[in-house]
């Protein structure tokens, strides 16, 4: 890949930038879809998003909470609403 492969646009910066792979905690390793402004940090995902997995012995008629973060150096804000 060229280096501008990785030039997407960023909501946190307003402007395109790079953007690299951080270090995978979920166990993806190179096909980790995330990727973060070398920036300010923002994080996004890049190709198809993995399928929403429910927490074990969650059941049908239970509804699973979906959060989504978004990464800024300095502020830590999460959204965070339950689905059916």
């Amino acid at each position: 890949m060229s280096a501008d492969d990785h030039i997407r646009y960023c909501a946190g910066c307003a402007r395109q930038q790079q953007f690299e792979q951080p270090p995978c905690e979920d166990g993806h390793s190179a096909d980790c879809p995330e990727r973060a402004c070398v920036v300010c940090g923002h994080a996004i995902l890049v190709g198809a998003a993995p399928a929403a997995v429910p927490p074990a012995g969650a059941g049908a008629d239970r509804p699973v909470t979906v959060v989504t973060v978004t990464a800024r150096r300095g502020a830590g804000r999460s959204d965070s609403r339950a689905v059916a």
